[in-house]
């Protein structure tokens, strides 16, 4: 499946890459990248400009950017 939706993300570049290029402004170039995003089927996977993106790290009391890795894993 991951092979796939790469291969259709690949496909969309056509489309995705000029519509994201010609948008003005951060809220438009954010839904573009979220439409692309939106192939991937996962609700985790998400473009937040800045704005979004400190005000949900702060709800969740992390400094934005911050990954957790869920396997046990070490970084």
């Amino acid at each position: 499946m991951i092979r796939n939706t790469r291969r259709r993300l690949a496909g969309r570049c056509a489309t995705y890459g000029p519509a994201a290029a010609g948008r003005a402004g951060d809220t438009a170039l954010y839904a573009t990248l979220n439409a692309m995003l939106s192939l991937l089927h996962d609700s985790h996977t998400h473009a937040l400009i800045a704005a979004q993106a400190g005000e949900a790290a702060r709800r969740r009391g992390r400094a934005p950017g911050h990954m957790t890795r869920i396997d046990g894993g070490g970084w």
